[in-house]
């Protein structure tokens, strides 16, 4: 399988939204392996539903959403990501009848996983993720970006990943109306483009490769009135690129003050409103950036007990 594919599919998870909201396990679980990887906990392509994966899967739920009230079961997702292509099921041994059965019967996942020895990535792919810093940032980010609309802060064990909507404590119904009405927003705004959205698959949000040069816009979107925006290392990478290089027309929209009301159904939001600011072109400052988190590789050090 190819790496965009692959991408492609992780763009397309189908989240459970059934009783209650929707539903954050598959990208959660998905965050969980990339980061198993990343610590060198996962090195062999065949994924276990073991308490390793367990509790990583659980500290993201309670990083991300804290106040989360739904049961979270995460062998819920590792079974229904084989449906999305992500990776395909292998049996427990002696189990290949059984679980040829299951699901020809279209049992439940909790069934199905009791002839569920693992998952197995795509060699390919996972042999991108095991040796590439960069394509796991770039899958952590499409995820996070996608589905979350957050990035971690400050015990950040995963690649730096992007956010478009400002702001922590919202609730997934929340972030979402806040970036679809951001983005759209922005849309209007340079209606003179033919503008797509890209913001899942590339370091921003909006573009029109049909222009000369080619137009990029970044949006984030906030209910605050803001003074700062959070921005990952691949935003600022692409910004002082386009700003030293002039491969493209870059600009900067911030939609600030978005208002909020509730829509029908549970965590359904309608956004309105809201001030529009714009830098363009953007020319990135370095004097505005602020380091937010440094990593250390600790070295020899002196042990003890």
């Amino acid at each position: 399988m190819e790496m965009e594919e692959f991408l492609s599919r992780i763009s397309n998870l189908k989240l459970d939204k059934a009783r209650g909201p929707e539903k954050p396990y598959k990208p959660l679980l998905l965050l969980a392996v990339i980061s198993l990887i990343q610590e060198g906990k996962i090195s062999d392509r065949d994924i276990y539903p073991d308490e390793v994966l367990k509790n990583k899967f659980q500290q993201l739920l309670q990083r991300f959403y804290p106040d989360w009230n739904y049961k979270a079961d995460f062998r819920y997702p590792f079974r229904h990501l084989e449906t999305d292509g992500v990776w395909t099921l292998e049996p427990k041994a002696g189990q290949s009848t059984r679980l040829a059965e299951l699901r020809e019967a279209k049992a439940k996942a909790r069934d199905i996983m009791k002839a569920v020895g693992y998952a197995r990535f795509d060699v390919d792919i996972f042999e991108t993720l095991a040796a590439s810093p960069e394509k796991r940032s770039e899958v952590a980010s499409l995820i996070l970006r996608k589905y979350l609309g957050a990035q971690p802060e400050a015990e950040d064990d995963l690649e730096p990943v992007r956010r478009r909507s400002q702001g922590r404590g919202l609730s997934p119904g929340k972030r979402k109306a806040i970036e679809e009405w951001a983005v759209d927003r922005a849309k209007k705004k340079f209606s003179e483009f033919t503008l797509e959205d890209v913001g899942s698959t590339k370091s921003w949000d909006l573009e029109d490769d049909t222009s000369s040069p080619p137009v990029r816009i970044e949006v984030k979107g906030s209910t605050l009135s803001l003074d700062k925006i959070t921005l990952t290392d691949n935003e600022v990478e692409h910004a002082k690129q386009a700003r030293d290089e002039g491969n493209c027309r870059l600009i900067l929209v911030v939609v600030e003050k978005i208002e909020l009301d509730a829509g029908d159904g549970e965590d359904k939001w309608i956004a309105s409103g809201g001030e529009v600011r714009v830098s363009d072109p953007w020319g990135i400052d370095d004097g505005g950036l602020e380091p937010t988190q440094w990593r250390y590789r600790l070295g020899d050090m002196v042990r003890s007990t």
